[in-house]
C-alpha cells in the first residue's frame, strides 16, 4: 500500500511530533483490517500506536483509504480530551477523502511532484 500526507497534514504532524513510522504502522493496520472506526466512504479513524517513550500524548488519525491501494493520513487530533469529529466535519473530510481517493495514478503523482502530497516511506 503506498501511503501519503497531504501538505497541510505535514505541519501539524511536525507540530504534533507524529512519525511516518507511526504513520504507517496505523495505515498498514487498516489494510490488515484492523481499522478502530469506519466512517464510511473510504474515511477511517484510527489510533497511533506510539512507543513507551513516547506516550506523552496518544494521538487517533483520519485517514481515506482505497482498499490495500492508497492510504492518505488527513487529520490528527489528542486522543485524551476531545470529543473527535462532529458531523459537519466528518462530511467535510469524507468528500476531501472522495475527491483523493478516485485520483488516478498520473494526479498522484501530479500532486506529489507539485508537493501536495508527500509519500511516507515505510520504516
Amino acid at each position: 500500500m503506498r501511503v501519503f500526507k497531504t501538505k497541510q497534514f505535514v505541519r501539524h504532524a511536525q507540530h504534533k511530533r507524529l512519525t511516518d513510522d507511526e504513520l504507517f504502522e496505523a495505515v498498514t493496520r487498516v489494510e490488515h483490517s484492523e481499522l478502530d472506526i469506519d466512517l464510511g466512504h473510504g474515511l477511517v479513524q484510527q489510533r497511533i500506536l506510539r512507543s513507551p517513550s513516547r506516550l506523552r500524548r496518544n494521538f487517533c488519525t483520519i485517514l481515506a483509504c482505497r482498499g490495500q491501494d492508497v492510504g492518505i493520513v488527513l487529520y490528527a487530533f489528542p486522543k485524551k480530551g476531545t470529543e473527535g469529529l462532529n458531523h459537519r466535519e466528518q462530511a467535510a473530510y469524507r468528500e476531501f477523502a472522495q475527491y483523493l481517493l478516485n485520483l488516478e495514478e498520473e494526479e498522484i503523482t501530479f500532486l506529489v511532484s507539485k508537493g501536495r502530497l508527500l509519500e511516507v516511506q515505510s520504516p
